[in-house]
């Protein structure tokens, strides 16, 4: 629909340039030609003349006489030949019309115009086809000539006629009567209707390849501009005007040697287009009196009774055409009765039993299939009897016309009779292809003379081609036998390929393709190595298909097909190939169906074709998601794993949208794609792509996918497989026998980006019955993938078995001992990786042994410079928690870590570095303490960050410090023996003055003694309004929150420092009476605090800066293949 809108408009915009020109009195036969006419005539002639109205085309030759336009050749012939066969069509309707109407109602005279209308416009399209063609030749060979003038003359020469035939075909096409309902569709007349997909027709039967062919003849001749090319597609066999980029070789630098061989055969091929005659089909009339004369002769007869002439006494060629495929029909019936013993009817044969050899067989089969591409299926069952039936004289074009023609029928002869054809022609091509193998001695060649030396060459090159004509006739006859159902054996299918490969210019573009497919879907991989490696191997075939004058004639699938071949023959296409291939499929791409364009994508990629990230790429890579993304939610499972692959591995981040189209078609498919091969796929798009999953993938994951996991989790397991994640794993592989240890691994990764938490008995089943079995699963493990199992324990708040921990400390101290005496670059796990390990671990309470600690510390001061400041707080965190004391490096690589990241430090990473360095005794120098100070200094209150203009933090994060940060703070300080400057100082007050009814019971006597020892000055100003005033008050508004170890501990800070708040003793007494009677009765508060340091409590704060992360710290770190 919008090819037509596209040419209704090139047409209302060339009669408004015509009118223009008249207005303004340019001449019609200017030589003048402009950068808008080139675009006005390509955009005219953009709709291929078989999908066009007669009237349409008239009016289109009409427009380019008149403009001065060039015409193009292959436009020209393909219009040329829609217009003979309208005007074959328009004869046999006369016929029929004087026969029923009898001139009734002028319709005979209706008809007779309408007939001169098609024969001047059929007349004159010869005329020009013709003479652009010289008009080329000129121009090519004068370069000092105006561009296409003289040719531009000639088609204003021919506008009377054209106009005169236009103006006619538009008068008869508006009486109702049209010239449009007159002709049948465009693949009635030009192309055989197939019953078969994919037939290709046979040169000596059918001129359906003329219009692809026509470009390689004329390929010296075009002009290097980008040009509207015809497309073939060799499986829907309908003719689509396909924009085709112009390759510039010069351009693709540097070049491969799959390349260099392109180029060559690309010149080659110019070279030897004058040469190469094509057989293209005659005019019917021509093909008709061919099938008469064999019929006569096999017959034995002079004449049809009563013939006169070609076409006999029958009016028309039509009608003629049936007559002598009817008799062909009875010919054949006669001589296979005869040769199965029954006897013909002595009256019915005037001229004796009839006589057919293999050749005249396949001539009249041929000629035949000229006039009607699709014969009757008693034809073609007698033909094929008889070819598989003789013994000799079968020659592999005999067998080529036969199957060529009931491939175009779809008529399937018996499997017999197709393998004894196959055999035949096998046989005969490759006696015929040996024979024709030149033999020169070198002695013979150093004693020609120059004579001698042009015969050898002269016959050289005719043995060239007919060795080229017999391996084209192989390919027909091999092709459309694979098409029928014969089982071409490995031999005979070797054949047929090598003969090929050696002669790979002897085919056609889309004929190569074929054959390439077909060694695609037999899995057949050509024989290379020597010299007859680039003669031919794999890389002949794929340099034929690559020259850019072959490869611009191939549609998208075909081009597909190519890429498909090189990855199947272990070819690449790295470099220009790769290039040439990316420039010409991507205006393309919205012809491929679905499943074809998401299968291209990973085609390419594995042949090399899509190079590191660069801008041509990453234009590529767009436009094929914008061809994909409105059918990619009718992608199933087993295609979309290939696509997401890709996108993982380029790496390359697709749209939002396409994403969500592949999530939907996963979703709607979930029920009914096996376990394993929706647990890659949600893996690839969720873990891998970060793509984050709507309110109904997660519910299916939680309904349905959930039940099919612990179903197959819960059967016997398969013996162990590695954990290495293999790109071509078998899409069914796993689903019988339970889960593997990477499948289980996988599930949870799924379920964790899901958002989706599983019941506790269900995490057991996925962890406890797979890796704590004392088998050596656990320990079979690398080191990334023991640190998700714990990850996973933690997300998940599952508490996994002892026996499950003991093996994953004992796995995971062989995995980090592996990783601190590895190369740099070996490394098994990350840096983020393993600080998650210790986070883990104290988050679940596990104290392992010295000897795994040790080996802990030691692979983290290895990834130290690699960490960022949240994972350096962390991993000091986790050392503290795992009840570590690490050695002097150690603590002065996190001092030096920490230094080059002080710049990234947020509030809750600077609670927890301060508090690690007072606990671990440090001796922070004073630069180190003075960056410190600054970087914290702003958030010690709200207004304080918005006026730095630092960025917000995560929502699981302050933006400042909360007051028990504080407190933890001034404490740390306390035992450093640092003071903070003033503002520092001034700002920590503050907070406390203002929220110390938001410290934590224990936090009260910690902020009292930090203050004691850190600022004395600060703890004597006890008066109203002061911090220690604000401190004591909260602490007495909400005394009923404490427990008896915050209380007495209160009590007695306050009688060590604050004497002037000390309570009298029977106060205290009683406080603590009432305290205890509380409790008894069960209506207590919270429980006492744990022991903290320097015997002091309210450790439980401490620890709990474990728990402020960010929503960073939540998702597993990215790996270098990730998008």
């Amino acid at each position: 629909m919008l090819a037509q809108l596209a040419a209704l408009e090139a047409l209302r915009l060339a009669w408004e340039a015509h009118a223009r020109r008249q207005h303004e009195g340019n001449p019609a036969g200017s030589s003048a030609r402009s950068g808008g006419d080139e675009a006005l005539a390509a955009a005219l002639q953009q709709q291929h003349p078989a999908s066009m109205g007669l009237r349409d085309i008239a009016d289109v030759l009409q427009l380019l006489g008149l403009l001065n336009l060039m015409p193009r050749y292959e436009w020209l012939t393909a219009a040329r030949e829609q217009l003979r066969a309208a005007l074959v069509q328009a004869e046999g309707e006369a016929t029929a019309v004087a026969a029923t109407l009898g001139g009734q109602d002028g319709s005979e005279q209706e008809v007779a115009r309408r007939l001169d209308d098609l024969r001047m416009l059929s007349d004159v399209a010869g005329e020009l086809v013709k003479l652009c063609w010289e008009a080329d030749g000129q121009q090519a060979a004068s370069s000092g000539s105006a561009e296409h003038g003289d040719a531009g003359e000639v088609v204003s020469e021919a506008a009377r006629c054209v106009t005169n035939a236009g103006a006619h075909s538009s008068s008869s096409s508006s009486d109702g009567g049209g010239s449009e309902a007159a002709v049948p569709a465009a693949g009635d007349v030009c192309e055989p209707q197939d019953a078969v997909p994919g037939t290709s027709v046979l040169d000596s039967a059918s001129d359906g390849q003329a219009t692809a062919e026509a470009p390689d003849v004329e390929a010296a001749a075009e002009p290097p501009e980008q040009e509207q090319l015809l497309v073939v597609d060799s499986h829907a066999q309908e003719a689509v005007a396909a924009p085709q980029p112009s390759v510039r070789p010069e351009e693709l630098e540097p070049r491969s040697e799959l390349w260099e061989a392109a180029l060559a055969m690309d010149e080659q091929q110019q070279r030897q287009d004058a040469e190469l005659v094509e057989q293209h089909r005659g005019d019917p009339e021509a093909a008709l009196a061919r099938l008469q004369a064999e019929l006569l002769a096999a017959r034995g007869l002079e004449r049809f009774s009563g013939a006169a002439g070609a076409l006999g006494d029958f009016g028309s060629a039509a009608v003629a055409a049936d007559a002598a495929i009817a008799e062909l029909s009875s010919l054949l019936a006669d001589i296979t009765r005869g040769n199965v013993g029954v006897g013909a009817q002595p009256g019915a044969l005037a001229g004796g039993r009839p006589t057919v050899t293999a050749a005249r067989l396949a001539a009249m089969v041929g000629a035949a299939g000229a006039l009607r591409p699709v014969l009757p299926s008693q034809l073609l069952t007698a033909a094929a009897r008889l070819l598989a039936a003789m013994r000799e004289g079968v020659a592999v074009e005999h067998v080529a016309a036969v199957v060529h023609a009931c491939s175009a029928a779809g008529f399937r002869p018996p499997v017999q009779q197709l393998d004894q054809l196959a055999l035949q022609a096998l046989s005969d091509a490759s006696r015929r292809l040996a024979a024709l193998e030149p033999e020169v001695s070198p002695a013979a060649v150093m004693a020609a003379d120059d004579a001698a030396a042009e015969a050898a060459e002269a016959a050289s090159s005719a043995a060239a081609t007919a060795a080229a004509a017999t391996a084209r006739a192989l390919h027909t006859a091999a092709h459309n036998l694979v098409r029928l159902g014969c089982a071409l054996n490995d031999k005979q299918f070797a054949v047929w390929a090598e003969a090929v490969a050696q002669r790979p210019l002897a085919l056609t573009p889309v004929e190569l393709v074929q054959l390439l497919e077909a060694c695609c879907q037999r899995g057949f991989r050509l024989r290379t190595g020597g010299d007859a490696t680039a003669r031919a191997g794999s890389a002949a075939l794929l340099a034929a298909a690559l020259a850019p004058s072959r490869l611009g004639l191939l549609s998208a699938r075909e081009a597909a097909a190519v890429a498909h071949f090189a990855v199947q023959q272990g070819a690449s296409l790295a470099g220009p190939p790769g290039r040439a291939v990316l420039s010409h499929l991507a205006p393309l791409l919205v012809e491929l169906p679905p499943a074809q364009l998401a299968s291209l994508l990973p085609v390419l990629h594995a042949a090399g074709a899509l190079p590191v990230p660069s801008a041509s790429t990453a234009a590529w890579l767009s436009a094929h998601s914008a061809a994909l993304l409105p059918a990619a939610e009718d992608l199933g499972a087993e295609q979309l794993l290939p696509l997401l692959r890709s996108y993982v591995t380029l790496p390359y981040a697709p749209p939002p949208l396409l994403l969500l189209g592949v999530a939907l078609a996963l979703e709607a498919r979930l029920r009914s794609t096996p376990v394993p091969v929706a647990l890659e796929g949600l893996e690839l798009l969720l873990c891998r792509l970060r793509f984050q999953p709507n309110e109904g993938l997660a519910a299916a994951l939680r309904e349905d996918f959930m039940l099919r996991l612990m179903l197959l989790a819960t059967k016997p397991r398969q013996p162990h497989v590695q954990m290495q994640m293999q790109p071509q794993q078998q899409l069914g592989g796993g689903g019988g026998a339970g889960l593997t240890a990477a499948q289980r691994l996988r599930a949870l990764d799924v379920l964790a980006a899901a958002r989706v938490r599983p019941h506790p008995a269900q995490l057991a089943a996925l962890l406890d019955l797979e890796f704590a079995t004392g088998d050596g699963t656990m320990a079979a493990l690398g080191g990334e993938e023991l640190a998700r199992l714990l990850w996973h324990c933690v997300r998940f708040r599952g508490l996994p078995s002892w026996r499950f921990v003991g093996e994953w400390l004992q796995a995971s101290a062989q995995a980090m001992q592996q990783e601190v005496t590895a190369a740099a670059g070996a490394a098994s796990i990350g840096p983020g990786a393993l600080v998650r390990v210790g986070w883990c671990l104290a988050q679940m309470g596990v104290r392992p042994d010295r000897s795994w600690r040790r080996v802990y510390q030691a692979a983290l001061l290895a990834a130290m410079p690699e960490l960022g400041a949240e994972e350096l707080s962390l991993a000091a965190h986790s050392v503290q928690g795992l009840r570590g004391r690490p050695g002097a490096e150690w603590l002065e690589g996190l001092a030096a870590a920490a230094q080059a990241r002080m710049d990234e430090l947020d509030a809750a990473s600077a609670v927890r570095l301060l508090h690690f360095v007072a606990a671990a005794e440090m001796k922070p120098a004073k630069e180190w303490m003075q960056a410190f100070f600054i970087r914290t200094l702003p958030y010690l209150s709200v207004e304080g960050i918005a006026a730095a203009g630092r960025p917000a933090a995560s929502p699981r994060t302050a933006s400042a410090f909360a007051p028990d940060h504080v407190v933890l703070l001034l404490r740390a300080l306390s035992q450093l023996g640092f003071r903070p400057p003033q503002p520092w100082l001034d700002g920590a007050l503050e907070r406390l003055r203002t929220e110390a009814a938001s410290l934590s019971p224990a936090c009260f006597p910690i902020a009292l003694s930090a203050l004691a020892r850190l600022c004395p000055d600060v703890a004597a100003e006890q008066g109203p309004g002061s911090a220690v005033d604000a401190i004591v008050k909260a602490a007495h508004d909400r005394r009923e929150s404490f427990g008896e170890v915050e209380i007495r501990w209160f009590l007695e800070t306050l009688g060590c420092h604050y004497p002037s708040y000390a309570l009298p003793r029977s106060a205290e007494d009683n406080l603590l009476g009432v305290l205890r009677r509380r409790e008894a009765a069960g209506a207590a508060g919270s429980g006492a605090g744990g022991v903290g340091q320097d015997g002091g409590h309210g450790a439980d704060v401490a620890m709990a800066l474990g728990d402020v992360v960010s929503e960073g710290w939540l998702q597993w770190p990215r790996t270098g293949v990730e998008v």
